[in-house]
């Protein structure tokens, strides 16, 4: 009798570590989904402020090449303005800006950045 005793009381004891084990692989399980789904976001919101950083870039290369595309203007005869230009390397990446003229009114400048493009249109009077 008392080797029943005994035998039931283990195996309880089995059971009660099997649930235990199965409850704590739950958990586990569900802090691990937790921890990916907030990984995933925060490495969406790095990405976004790494590109509005170079957004910034390229606008500040877009003005560059208004300013440029003016002063062109006011110092030569006739002007030569259509093409890629190079700004001075900034940081990891090289910025660029693209200006386009009608010889009438409309200057426009692209500048680029990174992965980021901005466009600036201005109109020009004399």
């Amino acid at each position: 009798m008392d080797k029943l005793i005994i035998s039931k009381i283990t195996a309880r004891k089995k059971e009660k570590g099997a649930v235990a084990t199965l409850v704590a692989i739950i958990v586990m399980g569900a802090i691990l989904l937790i921890a990916l789904g907030l990984s995933n976001i925060f490495i969406a919101e790095i990405k976004m402020s790494s590109l509005v950083r170079q957004s910034g870039a390229a606008f500040y290369a877009a003005e560059a090449g208004t300013e440029y595309a003016l002063y062109k203007i006011l110092k030569a005869d006739p002007p030569e303005l259509t093409g890629n230009f190079s700004v001075p390397q900034m940081g990891d990446s090289e910025a660029s800006f693209n200006v386009s003229w009608d010889y009438a009114t409309d200057i426009s400048s692209v500048g680029s950045y990174g992965r980021a493009n901005r466009k600036i249109k201005i109109l020009w009077t004399e």
